[in-house]
């Protein structure tokens, strides 16, 4: 869908563009923008995720908490920050945690939209896996890069299973 609406010979965004006058560039060319404009997109994506969880955290803070604290003459910084983000926190560690999985192994996101181009500019780790495994067929290739894969996935597990387990459960 974003490659369509990002076109710049079909769009409606650059047709409503040119009717007002503003030159919009192609957001798939040149050296930086399709990684960014990749970025931006595939966060716009998880950004639903990232608000139903973080509204569901929110919702399971006791009422009496906030009441208490504002009796007890608290501003609302500090309701927030020590109240709200504390109770928060592990929901939100979670959420990082599968995001993060789903960012570094993203395939058919980057793949449908730019292919790992233009000129490699987009071709990330699990792009260049997918290219190594079925399209060169160099499976030697592929394994070396899968084992380095989940190296990096362990690192990042490991990383926040420490932050989650240092965390005082209320």
């Amino acid at each position: 869908m974003w490659t369509w609406v990002l076109n710049p010979q079909m769009s409606i965004i650059y047709y409503w563009s040119d009717l007002l006058g503003v030159t919009l560039p192609n957001f798939f060319e040149g050296k930086l923008t399709p990684l960014v404009t990749v970025t931006v997109l595939n966060a716009w994506r998880s950004l639903g995720f990232s608000l139903v969880m973080i509204l569901a955290a929110l919702s399971a803070i006791p009422k009496e908490l906030e009441e208490a604290a504002l009796v007890d003459g608290c501003s609302r910084f500090q309701r927030i920050w020590y109240i709200t983000l504390p109770l928060i926190r592990s929901v939100v560690l979670v959420m990082i945690i599968v995001l993060t999985m789903s960012f570094f192994n993203i395939v058919s996101f980057v793949l449908s939209m730019t292919g790992g181009g233009p000129m490699y500019t987009t071709e990330i780790l699990s792009i260049r896996l997918y290219k190594e495994t079925f399209t060169f067929f160099n499976i030697s290739l592929s394994s070396a890069l899968t084992t380095v894969m989940l190296v990096l996935n362990l690192v990042f597990v490991f990383i926040y299973k420490k932050l989650i387990t240092d965390e005082d459960y209320y």
